[in-house]
């Protein structure tokens, strides 16, 4: 039985609260805290590793190693595992379930793989090419300002810009997560047009949703970091403690805001989409 049946709505059916979604996330968190403990500790306990990891091998062998696409398949992991919990039942959460899942024939196939690669792709490019278009610009304007750009000057220039294009192509970005629910419980035929049909007329609504789920742990989340940042520098910890310090609170607050955000997401999707309390075969 999922746990959605929990969930009443105070407002119409057609229509997404995305206070009382909020509220019932944060309240499905708590009362399954233990679980989430037991699901997100080895997840949790691989993502500080990457990062630590990552630091020895710069600092010292000088080895850049890029642990942002292991750690995101780290997090992806849980995040499909917490989503088929919460919208198929308790007999859903394990790892096992997950993968006896994708690694069926007609879920996990050369042809799904490449349709997710060409995803993958698109989803970049839309992202990439406005960036560097934007970025470009910016640096032109400075250099026509007289402004020396510098490395760090560049960086922060296209974190900036990155953030801009991320924010703003985002409500369409978050309207197609709903493709990849879809296909994590079963719905091998649902295509992205479907997907986009069905949340027209959302998608203000879901972006308000993610936002208010993602913001203010994010914010806090970086509070967070920035203090520990500053207690390392006070006691000159060395960089594996200053990286243990600020990971180990930093790994709990990410997969804290991942379980509230899929349960938020989830909701909307049972809400927009309905699903049966089976795993559709």
């Amino acid at each position: 039985m999922s746990d959605f049946s929990n969930y009443s709505r105070s407002s119409s059916d057609n229509k997404i609260s995305v206070t009382d979604v909020m509220r019932f996330s944060y309240t499905y968190f708590v009362d399954n805290f233990s679980l989430f403990v037991k699901l997100s500790i080895v997840p949790m306990l691989l993502w500080i590793l990457l990062n630590v990891s990552a630091e020895v091998l710069l600092n010292e062998y000088g080895i850049a190693f890029n642990h942002l696409i292991p750690r995101a398949f780290v997090s992806a992991s849980f995040a499909l595992v917490w989503y088929r919990k919460f919208l198929l039942g308790m007999e859903q959460e394990s790892y096992g379930k997950l993968y006896t899942h994708l690694k069926s024939r007609r879920t996990f196939s050369i042809a799904s793989i490449l349709k997710s690669i060409l995803r993958v792709v698109i989803i970049a490019m839309v992202i990439l090419v406005p960036t560097l278009m934007v970025s470009l610009a910016a640096v032109v304007y400075q250099i026509s300002q007289g402004v020396t750009i510098t490395n760090e000057m560049l960086e922060q220039l296209v974190q900036i810009t990155t953030f801009i294009v991320l924010l703003t192509v985002s409500p369409i970005l978050i309207r197609f997560s709903f493709y990849s629910a879809s296909i994590a419980l079963g719905r091998r035929q649902t295509r992205l047009r479907d997907v986009w049909r069905k949340t027209t007329g959302y998608t203000w609504n879901l972006w308000h949703l993610v936002i208010r789920a993602f913001l203010p742990l994010s914010l806090y989340t970086y509070a967070l970091n920035e203090g520990f940042s500053k207690i390392a520098e006070k006691f000159e910890l060395s960089y594996v403690a200053t990286s243990l310090l600020i990971n180990i609170p930093s790994a709990f607050m990410v997969f804290m805001m991942l379980a509230i955000v899929v349960a938020a997401n989830a909701t909307a999707f049972k809400q927009i989409f309905g699903t049966g309390d089976k795993e559709r075969t």
